[in-house]
């Protein structure tokens, strides 16, 4: 199995960074997409999908970060809204990859799914 504390680490990354909005599942999507374009080797096999980049492999693993307390998945309203559980923190990523991520959410965070599509 991956590291599931890289992924949760880049999870807290987003939720806390989104300027201010809810970060849905299709964001993330295409974020960790961004993530592994500019260089952070997920391993995680995007394929084409009507909204834009899609894999399978980073949808089991919000399940299995669901399941493990690290975030919670609220299906309440029109998306699937992504939160970090309380009292999660991990530092696992390397200083390279930490500036990876933070310049990925400096230039994405602000935009919507839609955008992201594009």
């Amino acid at each position: 199995m991956e590291n599931i504390q890289v992924y949760a680490q880049l999870f807290d990354m987003l939720c806390n960074s989104f300027d201010g909005a809810k970060l849905g599942k299709k964001a993330a999507q295409k974020m960790f997409y961004f993530f592994e374009r500019k260089g952070i080797d997920l391993n995680l096999r995007y394929g084409i999908h009507y909204y834009g980049p899609y894999s399978a492999k980073l949808d089991n693993m919000l399940h299995i970060l669901e399941s493990e307390d690290y975030i919670e998945i609220n299906t309440g309203s029109s998306t699937h809204v992504i939160s970090m559980k309380d009292g999660v923190f991990v530092d696992v990523l390397s200083g390279e990859q930490k500036q990876i991520a933070t310049a990925v959410i400096e230039v994405f965070a602000h935009k919507t799914p839609l955008a992201l599509e594009a």
